[in-house]
């Protein structure tokens, strides 16, 4: 039986409920071994203040996981996409993962998920509802944020 190495990038500014995070990990550390947890965002927005909640943030320090600063440096421009993608690849290459779990509904990693799969390395999404079709049939699995909030 081959063990699953999976790792885990979290598009924060695309996900509303921190708290899914948890159950996510969870199931990752269940199904296989965490390579790695990586969260992105503009950690100064007030947007983000749920990602700083006490229960959120010990939790996630407990399973090693890397806040990754991406400060918003011009209007327009989606910092937080490129850093993402860019640890993918490295993720790819080398810590030699066997699946990325994406926590993101952004069809702008569409293309990032095909070459991903190109290369063997299968991409689970936790997206939510409105994620488009096109990044849904992209991935290898699409799951839906809604039905990890509701406890399904």
């Amino acid at each position: 039986m081959i063990s699953k190495t999976i790792g885990i990038l979290v598009d924060a500014e695309n996900v509303t409920n921190a708290s899914v995070i948890i159950p996510i990990v969870r199931l990752a550390r269940c199904s296989g071994h965490l390579s790695g947890l990586v969260l992105f965002g503009n950690w100064d927005s007030p947007s983000l203040s749920g990602w700083k909640r006490t229960e959120i943030t010990c939790q996630l320090e407990k399973w090693g996981a890397v806040w990754s600063s991406v400060p918003k440096t011009r209007p327009g421009k989606n910092a937080s996409d490129i850093a993402l993608t860019f640890e993918a690849a490295v993720m790819a290459r080398e810590r030699h993962v066997t699946e990325i779990w994406l926590v993101s509904g952004d069809s702008d990693f569409t293309p990032m998920i095909t070459r991903l799969r190109s290369d063997g390395i299968s991409v689970v999404v936790f997206g939510p509802n409105t994620s488009t079709e096109g990044l849904r049939a992209a991935c290898n699995s699409f799951v839906l944020l809604e039905e990890l909030q509701n406890g399904l």
